[in-house]
């Protein structure tokens, strides 16, 4: 009789044992959490340490899941290294709160699902932006006190929002705004209203 419950110990020990074993080859061994999301977004959307990265202020930040946040305030003074921000979220409920201030501030930007959001307010000189929103309930608010700036935002999904607020003393070089989808509500403004 105890070998019978022995095998039978042996036998249930390996059903339990099956389980774990398929669970650990789901995920790719040796491949970290962030290389399978990198796989799964596109490397092309990825944040990409260049030559500007090597400033003082660099912040990359990818994220996956339900309500991401991110909050980054730069702020940096000294001439030509500036401030860097790329941040990539990919979920439902995503929020960036970026705040830069400084000379050549570059932020780069990429939501994907629905209820995005971004507040961004960036002041300085030689400004560039680069914000992507892919899905539903996309908000954009975007406050530029700057000079020299060069951006581009782009909105794809339904019930679109973008509100900016500029202002500075120099005409920057240029911008360019892309929405696509239904419930488009755009406003730019440009300038400072004097009364």
């Amino acid at each position: 009789m105890k070998p019978l419950s022995l095998a039978v110990f042996s036998s249930a020990l390996s059903i339990v044992a099956l389980p774990v074993v398929a669970q650990q080859n789901a995920d790719r061994e040796g491949i970290s959490n962030e290389q399978q999301l990198a796989e799964r977004l596109g490397t092309e959307r990825l944040p990409v340490a260049s030559a500007a990265a090597t400033g003082p202020n660099t912040t990359q930040l990818l994220q996956q899941g339900s309500q991401n946040e991110a909050a980054v305030e730069q702020r940096y003074a000294g001439a030509a290294l500036g401030n860097l921000v790329q941040i990539v979220q990919a979920g439902a409920a995503n929020l960036a709160d970026i705040g830069q201030i400084g000379a050549a501030n570059r932020t780069v930007v990429e939501q994907r699902g629905a209820g995005n959001r971004i507040e961004s307010q960036l002041t300085g000189t030689g400004i560039e932006a680069e914000i992507r929103q892919r899905g539903n309930q996309n908000l954009l608010q975007q406050d530029l006190s700057l000079d020299n700036r060069r951006y581009l935002v782009e909105q794809r999904g339904n019930a679109n929002e973008l509100v900016q607020r500029e202002s500075g003393a120099a005409p920057g070089p240029g911008y360019e705004v892309r929405m696509v989808g239904n419930g488009i509500r755009l406003t730019i403004e440009q300038g400072r209203v004097s009364p």
